[in-house]
C-alpha cells in the first residue's frame, strides 16, 4: 500500500479519536450543567469509551511534553527531526527534561510546523486536551453536586498532568 495513503488513513484515525474525545466530553459537560440536583445518568458504554479516548489523548499529550518517558540509551543519536516533525533545527530526545522539554513543547504548541500534518495533529491534541482538562476541572469545582465520575476522573488526571508539566518546565528536581 502507498505510504502516503497509510499516513493519511492514520492521520484520519488520529483526528477521529480526538473528535470523539472532544464530542463525548462536550456532551458530558453539557449534561452536567443542565442537570438538576444529581449527576446525569451516563450509560456504562459511554463512560468506558470516553475514558479510553481520554486515556489515549492524555497519553499522547504526556509524551509530547516528555513526561514519564524512559531515558534514551547513551549511544543513541537524536533523530533528525524534532517531536512535531518540522525542520526548525531544534531536536528533543526522549531523555530531554525540565526546562528544555517544557520550552520545546510550549514553543511548538504556540508555533507548530504548519506544513507538517503530524505537527498540526499533535498541536490539536495538546490544545484539545488542555482545554477539555481545564473545563473538567472548572466543571467539577463549580458544579460539584452534578458532576459525574467520568468528568471528575478527567479533572484529576488533567490536574496531575498539568502539575507534572509545570514542575518539569520550572526545573523542580524529582526525588528518586
Amino acid at each position: 500500500m502507498n505510504p502516503k495513503l497509510i499516513r493519511a488513513i492514520a492521520g484520519g484515525i488520529a483526528l477521529a479519536v480526538l473528535a470523539g474525545f472532544l464530542l463525548m466530553y462536550g456532551k458530558a459537560f453539557y449534561l452536567t450543567w443542565i442537570a438538576s440536583g444529581k449527576p446525569p445518568d451516563l450509560n456504562s458504554a459511554f463512560v468506558y469509551v470516553g475514558t479510553a479516548l481520554a486515556g489515549l489523548v492524555g497519553a499522547v499529550v504526556a509524551m509530547f511534553f516528555n513526561e514519564k518517558l524512559p531515558d534514551a540509551p547513551p549511544d543513541n543519536k537524536p533523530p533528525n527531526k524534532n517531536l512535531s516533525g518540522n525542520d526548525s533545527g531544534q531536536v528533543a530526545t526522549p531523555s530531554a527534561s525540565g526546562l528544555q522539554a517544557g520550552t520545546f513543547a510550549v514553543r511548538n504548541i504556540v508555533r507548530p510546523g504548519t506544513k507538517d500534518f503530524l505537527g498540526i495533529v499533535s498541536t490539536s491534541y495538546c490544545i484539545g486536551y488542555i482545554l477539555v482538562g481545564l473545563a473538567a476541572i472548572a466543571t467539577w469545582v463549580m458544579a460539584e453536586a452534578t458532576t459525574p465520575e467520568m468528568v471528575k476522573n478527567l479533572a484529576l488526571i488533567s490536574f496531575g498532568l498539568f502539575i507534572a508539566v509545570a514542575r518539569s518546565f520550572v526545573g523542580v528536581p524529582t526525588t528518586t
